[in-house]
C-alpha cells in the first residue's frame, strides 16, 4: 500500500468533510457544480475517477445520472457506498471500482458522457503518470464527451501557509527555504515520514500544464475556470458573508461570473480544465 492510499485509508470520513466543514470550504464544489451542470444532462453515465467517498457522485446521482465510482482507496470508496446508501441511489451506481487513475483497463472504452478526474492529478508526481492518466480518461469518454481535471495551483502552498500558518512560513524561510524552493520550482511535495496533520504526497501544477496535456492527448480545451478565484485564502472572511444568505448568493455569482478571467486563475487554489473528446 503507497503513502497516499494509506493516508486516505485512514481518515474517510475527513476527506467527506473537506468540501463542507467551513463557508469557504464549500466554495470549490460550489463553483465546480455551476459549470457541471451547464454539460451534465438526464441519465448521462458519467466516470468519477479519484470519486473519494462520493461527494460529487452523490450529487450527480440525486440529479439523475448513472455513475462509475472509481478510487485508489477502499476506505474511501466503502464510504461513498455508504453515502449513495443512506440517499437510496445505489441502483444508479454503474459500479464501485478500486484502480489507480492510471490504469482502466478493467473499464469499457468510448462509454462515458462525462469523464471526471478531480483528484488523481494532486497526487501523480511523475509526469508520465499524469499523462497516462488524462489518456484513461479520454478512453473511456464518449467521442464527444467531456473530461474534467482538477489541479491544485503551484503557488498554493505558499499561498496556503501565508494566509493560514504565517508563523510556520517564518520558520520555512529562515530554517528550511530550499524545501520551499524544491516544491515550488518541482511541484512536487513529498510526506516521506507521514507526519501527522500534514497532506500526503501531492502534485502542484502550473496552469498551462494541463491544456498542454490535452494538447498532447488531442483533447480540445473548452474553458478553464478557478473554483475560488478572487476569493482565495480569504478563509474567516467568507463566515462573515455566509452569515447574510442574500449577500452570500450575489457573492457566489460574483465568483462563478470572474472565475474564468486570466488574471483569477492564478490565484485560485483549484483550477479544472474542461476538455472535450473529438468525435471520430
Amino acid at each position: 500500500m503507497n503513502r497516499i492510499e494509506k493516508y486516505y485509508d485512514q481518515s474517510p470520513e475527513k476527506e467527506w468533510l473537506r468540501l463542507q466543514r467551513t463557508a469557504y470550504d464549500t466554495i470549490e464544489a460550489t463553483i465546480t457544480k455551476k459549470y457541471l451542470l451547464q454539460y451534465l444532462k438526464p441519465n448521462f453515465k458519467v466516470a468519477d475517477i479519484g470519486c473519494g467517498p462520493g461527494i460529487y457522485s452523490t450529487w450527480l446521482l440525486e440529479n439523475g445520472n448513472d455513475v462509475l465510482l472509481c478510487d485508489l482507496s477502499e476506505g474511501l470508496l466503502n464510504l461513498a457506498k455508504q453515502k449513495i446508501s443512506e440517499i437510496k441511489a445505489l441502483g444508479k451506481v454503474i459500479d464501485f471500482m478500486k484502480a489507480d487513475a492510471t490504469d482502466l483497463n478493467g473499464i469499457q472504452a468510448d462509454q462515458f458522457d462525462v469523464t471526471l478526474l478531480f483528484g488523481p492529478i494532486y497526487h501523480l508526481l511523475d509526469e508520465k503518470k499524469r499523462v497516462a492518466a488524462i489518456q484513461e480518461a479520454k478512453c473511456i469518454t464518449k467521442p464527444g464527451g467531456y473530461i474534467f481535471v482538477s489541479t491544485i495551483n503551484r503557488i498554493c502552498p505558499f499561498l496556503n501557509m501565508l494566509h493560514n500558518s504565517t508563523e510556520e512560513l517564518v520558520v520555512e524561510l529562515s530554517e528550511d527555504p530550499e524545501e520551499l524552493d524544491r516544491i515550488l520550482s518541482t511541484g512536487c511535495y513529498e510526506n516521506f515520514e507521514e507526519t501527522p496533520n500534514q497532506f500526503t504526497d501531492a502534485y502542484f501544477a502550473k496552469t498551462n500544464e494541463v491544456p498542454d496535456l490535452f494538447k498532447g492527448q488531442g483533447i480540445a480545451l473548452i474553458e478553464t475556470f478557478g473554483c475560488e478565484g478572487i476569493a482565495a485564502y480569504i478563509y474567516g472572511k467568507a463566515e462573515i458573508i455566509f452569515k447574510n444568505p442574500v449577500a452570500w448568493r450575489k457573492f457566489i455569482e460574483i465568483l462563478f461570473q470572474q472565475s474564468k478571467e486570466p488574471s483569477t486563475l492564478g490565484m485560485s487554489e483549484h483550477v479544472v480544465y474542461v476538455g472535450q473528446k473529438p468525435v471520430l
